[in-house]
């Protein structure tokens, strides 16, 4: 887009350019395109893509030498500028390539992304029957698991902050649908990492990446859900620690809170709804253990470091979101 704001070159300015392609690729065998576009660019005062483009487009070629193969690098660049909508004529021209292979690197750089993910968890029987997509996502199980929870948290919120305190008053969920999509979140992962698996890495298909991606998101937005709807035994575990020492700072809740967020986003993850039916209790466990450990000298330290009300929810939003998850529904 830059080069496109430089008025075209002139034939005498091509001509110019061509000589003195010509004349360093003499004194220096070993230039690459890309040196002798900027040397070049330099000397005519000209955009650095503009040259590039014009003596990559000699036939014959002036670089004979230079490598034809798309680097890792240029299946990255090419990969996160096809997100940002950059069109693919446009990439196939820089990159001296036809769509299709700019396509295919844009696939294979995605399919190396999703192959990096850590997609391994609990599994079941259940998840290599031909039934089990309709069971977890469309049945009439999953839609009634999926209907908007109508359980009410009745933790008291007391001296919390005014700005966190709607976190702990959302919508609970009933313990058979709490199964059901801790069972779902697992399956989701399953069929994306078989998806991501089948791959052939030399020819992707892009239905089968879009697919992956798809169930990866929708297990993410599960896990939030599940996680918003047990921030109240947080706060429940939380508020009961510090009741147990009458020196306890009233405003360090708000530090157990965070420990305790941190706690339950790997409880959701870590649980086996095929082994064990309570999650409830799974969550208590760990978060008495995690509060345990807590050294009295930490808590203190950290509970003398005040924020501003709103600061604290921004501060346990962003904590979360960079976890993968939502604490508050959209």
């Amino acid at each position: 887009r830059r080069a496109g704001e430089f008025a075209r070159l002139s034939n005498e300015q091509r001509d110019q350019a061509l000589a003195l392609a010509h004349e360093l690729v003499r004194n220096e065998p070993g230039i690459s395109l890309n040196q002798a576009a900027l040397v070049i660019s330099k000397q005519l005062d000209r955009a650095h893509e503009t040259i590039r483009l014009l003596l990559a487009q000699q036939d014959p070629p002036l670089f004979p030498g230079r490598a034809t193969k798309l680097s890792q690098r240029d299946h990255r660049l090419i990969e996160r500028a096809m997100r940002w909508g950059v069109p693919v004529m446009k990439l196939a021209e820089r990159f001296g390539k036809s769509p299709g292979s700019i396509r295919r690197a844009a696939a294979c750089h995605r399919l190396q992304l999703l192959r990096s993910l850590d997609l391994t968890g609990p599994s079941s029987p259940l998840f290599t029957r031909p039934d089990a997509q309709e069971v977890y996502l469309t049945s009439e199980r999953a839609q009634q698991a999926d209907r908007p929870a109508a359980v009410l948290p009745r933790v008291p919120l007391g001296e919390l902050p005014e700005p966190i305190k709607p976190l702990y008053q959302q919508p609970m969920l009933e313990a058979a649908n709490q199964q059901h999509l801790l069972g779902r979140y697992h399956y989701l992962r399953f069929a994306a990492r078989e998806l991501v698996t089948r791959t052939p890495h030399h020819a992707p298909r892009v239905g089968d990446l879009d697919l992956a991606e798809d169930f990866i998101k929708q297990s993410q937005a599960l896990r939030s859900r599940i996680v918003r709807a047990n921030l109240p035994v947080v706060l429940s575990v939380a508020r009961r620690h510090t009741l147990r020492d009458p020196h306890t700072p009233p405003h360090l809740i708000v530090h157990l809170l965070a420990a305790g967020h941190e706690e339950l986003i790997d409880a959701a993850h870590a649980f086996d709804p095929f082994t064990s039916r309570d999650f409830s209790r799974y969550l208590i466990n760990r978060l008495l253990r995690r509060y345990a450990a807590m050294p009295d000298s930490i808590e203190r330290r950290r509970a003398l470091r005040r924020d501003d009300d709103q600061r604290v929810l921004d501060n346990l939003l962003a904590e979360a979101r960079l976890r993968g998850v939502d604490l508050l529904a959209e």
